[in-house]
């Protein structure tokens, strides 16, 4: 070939090099970049549109559970249409709908994305239009979900807070009002007796608006007030005025005194023993007693009115024939004072044949503060004494006694019917012997045996009801009201004093006492809580009193022993005077040592006073250089497990020791406080020592649940294996 075809092929060749490498410099200056900038204006548009629509889903879902009342669902329900507090379930509800609605909601938003790039999609033109809708489909739908977790996530945290925070404040004030709530029923001793089933149970009461029956106690549903479905809103607590709102039993629905303290006295006798008219007589003597400045009212009023009807006409009543205790209530109420309940227990003779299988049950038997045991002396005294004989084997189930137990009852024995017999009770109607003697001379002896044999407070009463036969004119009734105020006496009951001689200056001091208290006590209680919680978190860097002091270090040490491989105590440089650092013997690196006891401050400076940084417990790594004699001793500037620096004396230091002891036993860290190092396996061996809280121990034998272990001061005994902890690692 010629030279002049050598020179053209060159300068084709060269031709094609430069326009290939134009090309290249094109592409790559010119076509990258642009692809690049649009590239990049397609992603931040779907950013931008995956912002937006992560922000409609996210409001969207805050929107849809603005009401959580309509989704929870209340597991314990209050009273129909009475909702929970928003902080006690509701709360919660709602940030479970937020998180469950933001995720459903980015779902169906990128399904929506989807649809919006599968429609522009053209397969024939790839690279030129369909790359731009993948990349627009990809920002879309990774931003979604960054953005829209996010939304869900920042909010979800701040509605928890809030939630925690309101719940905190409302726990504390439920809890306090809680406390006193019970501290004022308890000092005020409030009982609430069912008439009809005679169980005592905290009572509902009734709304005076719709008559819904609510358990109005301080709780999620309300602390101070809580709101009936019919708007009413109704107090929680004795302070605000739940003692005015009707009270019922929760068990029969019957009407109860929700406030007042209360003393019930059971009525026994046989058929005919003349109970129900001394009842009548009792209580028409009992009203003319009562001083003007007592309130009072009785319940059910209509016996109360037939009673006081018998007793001014003169006419037969007729006996009690409810095997179910009749319950004659008069409620007392006086300024300064809590209201006070005085019920009587009337039953027919007939329930004492066979109580155990009445179909009532006598529960007032087992909270009764007195009983009044009739006897009527033209009665058979063996119907006398089997009746009041199945009167004390109920009441002794009930309280829980035994046969050969004696119930501390006060018990008054009323002789009735003594007009009939006025020649032999002539010596006084309240004198024992006089009452005993006729009861023998009746051949009541066994009967006033079967009362010394189960109460161990009695006194015997006689008694004239009606006073004269029963011919149309009211009553004459004496000693009717003796056996009631003896039992009032004996029981500790105030109503004696205060009918006799009012209200005085104690009285009212207690009642200051009980209305300050309930509010006093239960913060006393939640604050000591809060210390002892605080006492806690502070007892891991601040010493207790319980240790022996070192200097000023509260240290638990061990006493001084012979070296042993486990555990050798530290040798202390030669001393030096002054402050200068001990280079005598000082080791070229640092020394790999631990800590020696419970409760071993590292302070800042080599110094007792200086402050701590930090309290290890024992066996603690650390490295160990540059020590320093001081006043008080050598101390060993020390770096710690997690890097930081300070200073332990050296007798509080020992050589490093591994996780098995110098007999080959497993090293366990102790777990209770003043622990008992016994002799042997039991607790009945002989305490030889005590240790605390994280000692190490070397265990070195076994019992069942004792292990015998071996002290770091060398030391051998027993302890329980439920105090015994593996050995913390670093």
């Amino acid at each position: 070939m010629s030279k002049k075809s050598d020179d053209e092929a060159l300068g084709f060749l060269g031709f094609i090099v430069i326009a290939i490498a134009a090309i290249i410099w094109f592409i790559v200056h010119v076509v990258l970049p642009a692809l690049l900038v649009i590239g990049g204006i397609v992603a931040g548009i779907g950013v931008l549109f995956a912002l937006y629509t992560a922000g409609y889903v996210f409001c969207h879902a805050v929107s849809a559970s603005r009401n959580p009342y309509a989704y929870y669902s209340d597991p314990h329900p209050h009273a129909p249409g009475v909702k929970r507090g928003y902080f006690f379930g509701p709360g919660l509800k709602q940030l479970e709908m937020i998180w469950s609605a933001s995720s459903a909601g980015m779902g169906t938003a990128l399904q929506e994305i989807g649809r919006i790039a599968e429609r522009n999609l053209h397969w024939e033109d790839f690279f030129l239009h369909d790359l731009w809708i993948y990349l627009f489909w990809l920002a879309s739908a990774l931003s979604l979900y960054l953005f829209g977790y996010a939304f869900a996530l920042i909010f979800c945290a701040l509605l928890s807070v809030v939630l925690g925070a309101g719940w905190l404040l409302f726990f504390a004030g439920y809890m306090l009002l809680r406390l006193s709530d019970k501290t004022a029923l308890l000092l005020n001793a409030i009982d609430n007796p069912c008439p009809k089933c005679k169980r005592r149970r905290v009572p509902l009461f009734v709304c005076p608006k719709c008559g819904t029956l609510h358990n109005l106690q301080p709780g999620p549903y309300g602390i101070f007030r809580t709101k009936c479905s019919c708007g009413e809103l109704l107090p929680t607590t004795v302070f605000n005025g739940r003692n005015d709102l009707v009270a019922v039993c929760p068990l029969c629905n019957s009407p109860v005194e929700g406030y007042a303290q209360h003393f019930g006295i059971q009525v026994v006798g046989n058929t005919s023993a003349g109970k129900t008219t001394y009842l009548a007589s009792f209580f028409h003597e009992y009203f003319r007693r009562i001083p003007s400045h007592i309130t009072h009212t009785c319940n059910p009023q209509r016996a109360f009115q037939t009673l006081e009807g018998a007793y001014n006409s003169g006419n037969k009543i007729s006996g009690t024939t409810e095997l179910n205790a009749g319950m004659y209530s008069i409620k007392h109420e006086f300024s300064m004072h809590v209201p006070y309940l005085l019920s009587m227990y009337d039953i027919a003779g007939e329930a004492f044949q066979n109580i155990t299988s009445a179909d009532y049950l006598q529960l007032q038997f087992e909270y009764a503060k007195g009983i009044m045991l009739m006897v009527d002396p033209d009665a058979s005294p063996s119907e006398t004494h089997a009746a009041i004989s199945a009167f004390c084997s109920e009441h002794k189930k009930l309280k829980s006694l035994t046969t050969s137990q004696m119930s501390t009852v006060p018990a008054a024995v009323v002789i009735t019917k003594a007009d009939k017999f006025s020649a032999e009770l002539s010596g006084g109607l309240q004198d024992e012997e006089v009452c005993r003697r006729f009861l023998d001379a009746h051949g009541f002896r066994s009967v006033v045996n079967l009362i010394a044999a189960n109460f161990t407070d009695t006194r015997y009463f006689a008694t004239t009801a009606t006073g004269h036969e029963l011919d149309g004119r009211a009553y004459s009734p004496s000693g009717v009201l003796e056996p009631v105020m003896w039992l009032l006496g004996e029981g500790k009951s105030v109503l004696p004093r205060i009918i006799d001689s009012g209200v005085n200056a104690f009285d009212k001091m207690k009642f200051a006492v009980r209305k300050t208290v309930p509010f006093i006590m239960p913060a006393l209680v939640m604050w000591l809580l809060l210390w002892g919680i605080s006492s806690i978190s502070w007892g891991k860097i601040m010493p207790t009193a319980k240790r022996p002091l070192v200097g000023s270090a509260s240290v638990q040490r061990a006493p001084a022993r012979q070296p042993s491989p486990a555990a050798t105590p530290l040798q202390v440089p030669a001393k030096t005077t002054g402050n200068k650092q001990v280079k005598k013997d000082a080791p070229a690196r640092k020394l790999k040592l631990s800590t020696l006891g419970t409760k071993v401050n590292v302070r800042k400076r080599p110094d007792i006073n200086a402050a701590s940084i930090a309290v290890l417990e024992e066996g603690v790594p650390v490295d160990a250089g540059e020590p320093a004699q001081r006043a008080d001793g050598v101390w060993y500037k020390v770096t710690l497990p997690g890097g930081a620096e300070g200073w332990i004396r050296s007798d509080l230091l020992q050589h490093r020791i591994g996780d098995k002891g110098e007999h080959g036993g497993v090293l366990m860290r102790v777990t209770g406080d003043e622990l008992n190092l016994r002799e042997g396996p039991g607790t009945n061996y002989t305490s030889i020592g005590k240790l605390y809280v994280g000692h190490l121990v070397e265990v070195i034998g076994q019992s069942k649940a004792w292990r015998k272990v071996c002290t770091q001061t060398g030391k051998v005994g027993w302890v329980h294996s439920k105090y015994l902890g593996q050995r913390r690692r670093y």
